[in-house]
């Protein structure tokens, strides 16, 4: 099976670029009873490889704490850290089957409109320039 480096993969990005206390958004359901859903916004407290793995590799786990989070901790002194692993997900593009191996995190420090619709935040900035691309955008921003 081809791994295709698409910009779209059932939500998988091609590529995440993280650090330790990086603000992250999680881009699967995990596990939802818990709070580990799609949009759950988090900050990686650990970034861990295997064997002689270094960064630019794909890490074996990033430990996350998600205010929201109500499971188990990973951490016995860190509360509400759950770890995110890299997913294996697969799609069709015509009759070829595509698959992609990558953390369902992307980067929280800006979002797109679009993105964060349906979100509650505490603070924004939204640049919108000189006039809206498309009619409604600064409405959904602000609404």
């Amino acid at each position: 099976m081809p791994n295709l480096l698409s910009s779209t993969s059932q939500g998988l990005p091609s590529q995440v670029m993280l650090e330790k206390y990086c603000q992250v958004i999680l881009t699967s359901n995990l596990w939802k009873e818990p709070g580990l859903t799609n949009g759950a916004k988090g900050i990686v407290k650990f970034i861990v490889f295997e064997g002689n793995a270094k960064p630019k590799a794909l890490p074996s786990l990033v430990i996350v704490q998600f205010p929201d989070y109500i499971g188990p901790s990973f951490l016995n002194d860190l509360e509400k850290c759950g770890p995110i692993v890299p997913l294996r997900l697969s799609w069709l593009m015509g009759k070829k089957l595509c698959w992609r191996i990558m953390l369902p995190l992307k980067p929280a420090y800006a979002t797109s409109i679009h993105s964060c619709q349906g979100t509650s935040m505490d603070r924004v900035i939204i640049n919108i320039g000189k006039r809206e691309f498309s009619t409604g955008l600064t409405y959904t921003a602000i609404s």
